[in-house]
This record gives structure tokens, sequence and C-alpha cells, in this order.
């Protein structure tokens, strides 16, 4: 915990590239590969994550969001697209998506996915600070499942701080109300460093703040092209 209050403070000013408001460019990829270990409550769950971003035109990025836990042996993947709302000449940006894909919470053969309606809204804009320029964002996202009455909700806020040419410091809090658990809240503190053109290596920590005990690592990839 200690650890965890530390990396907030060091780490106040940051966010992440790879989602918000604003739009890849026509015809420019984003590609990012995590794997998360951590611990909640009585069981340890390791989770692996791939997040891709495709510049259709100006005003549409078209996307993938897809991941699997091993513990309760959990698959999704979610394909959406996302365009802006309003200008695009400001400080702040806003944006709208829609996505659509498939939900399975067991691995064995029998397992039916369940078709999943994902909207979401997000916020964004720069900044400058005496340590660098950086930005904010504000993520929300509403997840239902085909058939089912009951609706998760998702909203994560990201800080973010371009400490250097090469290296990025995140800060991100992400809260969710999922039906049958508590709504919680995390902290998830990262470092990313560029370590060839296009290519970033991300390490982060996550800790749950409220309705969960998690702890845990995380190691990813960013990929540009």
């Amino acid at each position: 915990m200690r650890l965890c209050l530390t990396l907030a403070l060091i780490f106040l000013w940051s966010a992440t590239a790879q989602a918000g408001p604003w739009m890849r460019e026509k015809g420019a990829v984003f590609l990012s590969f995590s794997h998360s270990r951590f611990e909640s409550g009585d069981h340890r769950d390791n989770e692996t994550k791939l997040y891709l971003e495709y510049g259709l035109s100006e005003r549409f990025t078209l996307g993938l969001d897809a991941g699997q836990g091993e513990y309760y042996g959990d698959q999704s993947a979610i394909a959406f697209l996302r365009t802006p709302i309003g200008r695009s000449d400001g400080a702040s940006r806003l944006a709208v998506e829609m996505g659509l894909g498939a939900f399975r919470d067991d691995l064995t053969p029998t397992a039916t996915p369940e078709m999943t309606l994902r909207p979401g809204l997000s916020w964004g804009r720069g900044i400058d600070t005496r340590f660098g320029s950086g930005w904010i964002t504000v993520e929300t996202l509403a997840e239902r499942r085909i058939g089912e009455d009951d609706t998760a909700y998702k909203a994560d806020t990201t800080f973010g701080l371009n400490a250097s040419d090469n290296t990025k410091l995140i800060m991100q809090f992400q809260s969710g109300d999922y039906p049958g658990s508590d709504p919680y809240l995390r902290l998830a503190p990262s470092l990313v460093r560029e370590f060839a053109p296009g290519r970033h290596l991300e390490l982060g920590l996550r800790h749950g703040l409220a309705g969960e005990t998690t702890t845990g690592v995380k190691i990813g990839t960013w990929l540009s092209f």
C-alpha cells in the first residue's frame, strides 16, 4: 500500500495514448499487448489483453478491444467505431463510440458467447505543466449483453505527462459497477518508455482502493505504424 501511495505522488500528472477522444490519423495503426498478474481476495489471476486502433479517416477510428482472464476463464472481444463530437480545433475534445462484440465467461467447449453492445463517451484535454506537456482523459462505457436486463458501467480517469521525449508517466483511476459485484475503484500507475521509434514498453501496478482488494503488476508493449 505504501508503495502504491508513493507512486501516486510521483505520477500525479500522467495519461495513456491508447484511447480517448483523439482520432488516429488516416491509415495509422496503434497496437498494444499487455499481460497482468494480480491477487484479488483469495485467488490469483493472469489477464492478457490486446488493443488495436486504425485510422479509417480524419473523423473515424476503428478499433478492437479483446482480453482473456485465466482464473474465471472469461473471454471478450469488442470491435468499436469512434468519431468526434463538436469542434476539433479547441483545447478539449469529445468523442462518442459504439462497440459490438461477444463475451464468454467459461472456457469449456459447451460455453456459448454472449453478444455484447458497448456504447461509450470520452473527453480529453491537453495540458501544460511545469514538468512538461500532458493530457487528461475521462472515458465512460456502458456494457450490455444482448438478452439480459443488467448493464455494467465503467469510467476511467487518466492524467498524463510527457516527462521527456521518450518517457511517459501514467496515473489512471479505474472505476466500475458490474452486476452481482460491488462498485470498485482502482489505482493504476505506470511508466512507458520508447526504446525504438514507434515502439514502447509499459510497466505498471494495480491496486484496489474500494470495493475490491486487487494488487498486481502489468507489462505491455505499444506499437505504432
